[in-house]
């Protein structure tokens, strides 16, 4: 069985820092750091960017309950 996944990678320039996105062949969104530290991964694209910014920035501009 073959298995394809995406291997676009994209980058994202945050205010806090610059890192990149992709999509792992488990159907997750990744990001890693400039250095290429892994940061977050979620099925949701757009939840993947928000806290990996989280992570960059350093405070929590959010929480949860």
């Amino acid at each position: 069985m073959k298995i394809e996944f995406d291997t676009q990678i994209e980058v994202i320039n945050s205010e806090w820092g610059d890192f990149t996105i992709f999509k792992s062949r488990g159907g997750l969104w990744n990001t890693r750091d400039g250095e290429g530290n892994g940061l977050v991964c979620g099925p949701e694209r757009e939840w993947v960017i928000f806290w990996s910014e989280e992570h960059l920035n350093g405070n929590l501009r959010s929480w949860t309950s």
